[in-house]
């Protein structure tokens, strides 16, 4: 007897999905408000003790195969040894350590922010990957755009094993290339293609407004990346001399995108399983 399975879309593992990333980070953060002082400094203290040993090893080693002069290799050894001694005693002065965990939460928040974002774009293009295949007729009986739909090559479409038409396959590979080019669109693109096609809104004005500024943010990020990094020691001289710095994700834009990209695909599935449920689930 075979087993039909059901590839209708739910809610319920995009949900769990964002609800494991939130427990992780949360258990991170919570982490570090216990971590005492002398917890940190002790975590530097072993840093650099591994550091070390791994450059006393390297000393004894050069020496026995003769890589360098046993002068040179002294030479070389002790400043290594100096330097990891001197970013050691700036690391665990009192006020470095405070600037590091303020740097450490708000590069906790960017992480789960991309995270989320990365989870938010990936399970909407299944929903709207969904809702075209339900109700092809709602975007592509409007007609077509150039820009938005180019020509589809017969052969991706004209099943060859058989002597006709794939209708099934022509629809999937005009649903593959909207939902690629929607999905490169900006967030208010995507929120009026949304209300305009199937009736669903992601939220009012203010809604729409913050979507845009966290996307935004989420670009910076991502670019800030691959940037060169700064400095440790200009980085707290600028602190302290100009004043601290205002993070990139304050936690208030972080619990936002967490309620919109968690309401805006259960509107979408909640619509859909009422609608079409023969490709939804209402949960």
């Amino acid at each position: 007897m075979s087993k039909t399975t059901d590839d209708r879309l739910s809610f319920r593992p995009y949900r769990l999905a964002v609800e494991r990333v939130w427990i992780r980070f949360d258990l991170i953060r919570f982490s570090l408000q216990v971590l005492k002082e002398r917890d940190q400094k002790n975590f530097f203290t072993n840093v650099s003790d591994e550091k070390i040993a791994k450059i006393e090893k390297f000393r004894v080693r050069a020496k026995q195969h003769k890589f360098f002069p046993d002068e040179e290799v002294d030479r070389i050894a002790d400043e290594q040894i100096e330097s990891i001694k001197s970013v050691l005693r700036r690391e665990r002065r009192s006020g470095n350590l405070r600037f590091t965990a303020e740097f450490t939460e708000d590069r906790i928040n960017q992480s789960e922010l991309l995270l989320l974002v990365a989870h938010f774009e990936s399970f909407m293009k299944l929903v709207h990957e969904k809702f075209l295949l339900a109700a092809p007729g709602k975007v592509f009986g409007k007609g077509f755009r150039d820009e938005q739909n180019p020509r589809i090559p017969i052969r991706e479409i004209f099943d060859t094993s058989e002597g006709w038409w794939n209708s099934q396959k022509f629809l999937n590979e005009l649903v593959a290339k909207e939902v690629k080019w929607l999905d490169a669109q900006s967030i208010e693109t995507k929120s009026d293609y949304f209300a305009k096609n199937f009736g669903i809104m992601f939220g009012d004005a203010s809604d729409i407004a913050e979507l845009k500024s966290i996307m935004k943010r989420r670009n910076e990020i991502s670019h800030e990346v691959y940037a060169p990094p700064n400095n440790g020691d200009e980085v707290l001289k600028k602190t302290l001399g100009e004043g601290k710095e205002p993070p990139l994700v304050p936690s208030p834009m972080l619990k936002q995108a967490r309620q919109l990209f968690e309401s805006i695909p259960r509107t979408c599935i909640e619509y859909g399983g009422k609608t079409y449920q023969s490709f939804f689930k209402k949960y």
